[in-house]
């Protein structure tokens, strides 16, 4: 177990340098910052082999989103970098439509964006209020039970709770715990099952989604501290974490036993979040403008028009529109190559249009509703 003496000492040391972290006295913010000129890889990688989004703290107070093979830690700067109030807590991908989520760390307000993947832009999805603790060091979405969930901690104990999307109200499940004194993420399988990092003892624990009783799994066998992430890859289970403290890695853990072995190192300071689209049959082509369909006009008002371009047989092609909150608003059957759909009823912001072609392929277009 670390000294909570000498993690209190660091927090002091490097507040004092002009240094920011979260609010409560662990490290779960910056990472020391380094002169060393982190190289970035400026081609482009195929999103089919690049499904983990990450954001790094190279230019912090600026954070930057980058694509990555889960093969390697060769990143891909998506867009420009951003600023968070203080710090990137953790990244999630919502299946149904696929969203990439990121909330904030360290300060009201404490939004959870969605981002868009291609241009990096992010869109306010909700903003958590009633948590236990000032910071939201993790978020992750059940695919099983279709909840999103978060944690926080204040070092010596650690609070998980579900979150409304709608209304960002979190909802304490169980009490604060010390069993997990530190939770810097929490991460869902496929089937619902929780596991936290916890970066004061370094320890892997399963926490229950009903009770929020944690329990030890064993030892990460790495000495974590900052802020960090991991999620799993829901094609097959595998828990990935981009782990921080001693070198900056990406780590796959072992879920039975707690221990962690290492994929890559990263040539960064600091990986802040994580988010993994999983592998699906088919695949899914997101926002690209080369897959034959279209969607326009794009801002919208009262309609827009879906077109296959002819290259898809009729009938078979389905259409649903989600919100940013990724709730369904919209269903509808494309039986001709050009379809008009009435959002006139819609509210402003941002949607989804999830087309699943009947050659099995499935599309995203992103669009903007304006009244």
């Amino acid at each position: 177990m670390k000294n909570p003496i000498t993690i209190l000492f660091i927090v002091v040391y490097f507040i004092t340098t002009n240094f920011v972290f979260c609010q409560e006295p662990v490290s779960c913010g910056p990472a020391p910052f380094s002169s060393a000129n982190i190289p970035y890889n400026n081609n482009p990688v195929d999103f089919a082999f690049s499904r983990g989004f990450v954001y790094d703290g190279n230019a912090y107070p600026n954070f930057q989103l980058s694509k990555q093979r889960l093969a390697d830690c060769n990143l891909t700067p998506v867009g420009s970098p951003v600023t968070f109030a203080v710090f990137p807590g953790g990244a999630t991908v919502k299946r149904d439509p696929d969203i990439l989520y990121v909330n904030e760390q360290g300060d009201a307000p404490w939004n959870i964006w969605s981002v868009d993947t291609v241009t990096g832009v992010r869109t306010v999805a909700c903003t958590m209020n009633g948590m236990t603790f000032n910071n939201v060091t993790g978020i992750t979405w059940d695919p099983a039970h279709q909840i999103m969930y978060g944690i926080n901690t204040d070092l010596t104990t650690s609070q998980i709770f579900s979150i409304n999307m709608s209304t960002g109200l979190c909802t304490p499940i169980g009490t604060a715990s010390a069993t997990c004194a530190g939770a810097i993420s929490v991460s869902s399988t496929s089937t619902g099952t929780l596991f936290c990092i916890d970066i004061v003892n370094d320890n892997l624990y399963k926490v229950n989604r009903t009770t929020g009783i944690f329990n030890l799994v064993g030892s990460l066998g790495y000495d974590a501290n900052y802020g960090q992430d991991a999620q799993f890859d829901l094609s097959d289970n595998k828990f990935y974490w981009a782990a921080c403290g001693g070198a900056v890695q990406l780590r796959v853990i072992d879920t039975t036993i707690g221990t962690s072995a290492v994929v890559c190192a990263y040539s960064s300071i600091q990986i802040c979040t994580i988010g993994i689209f999983p592998k699906l049959p088919g695949g899914i082509n997101k926002d690209n403008n080369d897959t034959g369909v279209n969607l326009y006009p794009n801002p919208a008002q009262n309609k827009i028009t879906i077109n296959l371009q002819g290259l898809h047989t009729l009938p078979g092609s389905n259409l649903s529109i989600y919100n940013i909150q990724g709730q369904i608003v919209l269903q509808q059957t494309l039986n001709q190559n050009n379809t008009d759909i009435d959002i006139s009823q819609f509210q402003q912001g941002v949607y989804i249009a999830k087309i699943k072609l009947n050659d099995g392929s499935i599309v995203q277009k992103k669009f903007v509703v304006i009244k």
